[in-house]
């Protein structure tokens, strides 16, 4: 599935321009998810959201968000989705250990396990992907 979603935003790449790209897929999240607040009735929380929260998104959204995304689809179009597809699947770890370097946060037995799982998963494809090149 991964895959099908890097082909189509490799594909997205080439016919808009990254900002266009980054827009549609933030806009049409936003769009969705406001639906979703509405149906769930949970609307009036907007009203108890603090100005530090509302910082803190804008921030969020700004360094880790839109910037990350927008050198995503701006490398897409100099490399191939499959690997893309395998660096993406880094995302996570990479998570894990800014957590862990900026929040000291220690990961709990699940977590290693599924950490452990993902990097042995990455490997794996990576030798199938370079067994089918040779």
């Amino acid at each position: 599935m991964q895959k099908e979603g890097s082909c189509f935003e490799k594909r997205m790449s080439f016919v808009f321009n990254s900002n266009y790209s980054t827009f549609f897929r933030y806009g049409m999240t936003s769009i969705l998810m406001f639906i979703v607040v509405i149906f769930s009735g949970l609307l009036y929380q907007f009203n108890i959201m603090t100005t530090t929260n509302w910082y803190v998104i804008g921030i969020i959204t700004v360094t880790s968000g839109a910037s990350a995304i927008f050198l995503y689809y701006y490398g897409l179009k100099h490399i191939k989705a499959s690997v893309s597809t395998i660096v993406e699947l880094f995302f996570p770890i990479s998570a894990i250990v800014l957590d862990y370097f900026i929040n000291k946060s220690m990961l709990s037995p699940i977590q290693w396990v599924s950490a452990v799982i993902m990097i042995y998963a990455i490997i794996r494809a990576s030798i199938i992907k370079n067994k089918k090149i040779d």
